[in-house]
């Protein structure tokens, strides 16, 4: 019968006009509605030539399919290996359950959860724990935590790891919305480094073993980069790793990226 393919099999997929056994929706953006994937079916063993590489005959929408496992080095975090080296960021109102399994699907090595806030989290609000909710076929269950209170931070990593089941915790310290920033929050943490060696500990503390990860900005302006001293800090903290978003939280999401990493 008909299987969905993905990261298992390591066969392309095509088009397919017979049934699949599932479908995940999608939110359309700025709309309520909901639309259905394409499906797509596994090629067979004889449509596959042998003189072409699978990677080759992976197409998707007239696509070739991208990274391929084994291209590159694997991107080892904790426990976690990462092979292709790539992880879909969390992206709020994009990435819940449904995305991350159509991602994981597809080859996807890791996917994170859309931002909660600790606070919210710890006080059990129906959103904050429907945005905790995995999928049943989500090889590696990701979130991505928010808080300014080490203490909230700690309880918030425990109840995701133990409760949720979440074996990778990212904390996000990459938030450029100046009502944040301006007292102190999301990206402008890292101008405390102190704080942010707290929240890190805590973090790590409270997952027991789980790997935590910390996404920042360069800085908040081009004047105040904080992002090599904020690396060391949580480095000796306990993160695995650190994601560097190569744009200040002045930049908000224009895309011309800054050039520092290269430059320097």
């Amino acid at each position: 019968g008909e299987v969905l393919g993905g990261r298992a099999t390591g066969l392309p997929l095509v088009p397919s006009t017979s049934p699949v056994r599932r479908r995940f929706q999608v939110p359309r953006s700025g709309s309520g509605r909901h639309r259905a994937t394409q499906p797509y079916r596994v090629l067979q063993a004889t449509e596959v030539s042998p003189s072409r590489s699978q990677h080759e005959l992976g197409v998707r929408n007239g696509r070739e399919r991208g990274v391929a496992v084994g291209e590159f080095a694997p991107l080892r975090i904790g426990n976690l290996t990462l092979d292709p080296p790539l992880i879909v960021a969390p992206m709020a109102g994009i990435t819940n359950a449904a995305f991350r399994e159509m991602c994981y699907e597809e080859g996807a090595p890791l996917c994170a959860s859309e931002m909660v806030t600790a606070g919210t989290l710890l006080q059990r609000h129906p959103y904050a724990l429907k945005i905790c909710e995995f999928g049943e076929s989500e090889p590696i269950r990701s979130a991505q935590l928010y808080g300014v209170r080490p203490e909230q931070v700690e309880a918030a990593s425990r109840w995701l790891v133990r409760e949720a089941g979440a074996q990778h915790v990212d904390l996000n310290f990459g938030c450029p919305v100046k009502k944040v920033t301006a007292v102190g929050g999301g990206a402008a943490i890292p101008l405390r480094p102190r704080l942010l060696g707290r929240l890190v500990s805590s973090a790590v503390s409270g997952a027991g073993g789980a790997p935590v990860t910390v996404k920042m900005r360069m800085g908040v302006s081009d004047d105040l980069l904080t992002f090599m001293e904020a690396g060391r800090v949580a480095e000796a903290e306990g993160a695995a790793a650190v994601i560097l978003h190569a744009r200040t939280a002045d930049m908000v999401w224009k895309p011309d990226i800054k050039g520092y990493l290269s430059a320097n």
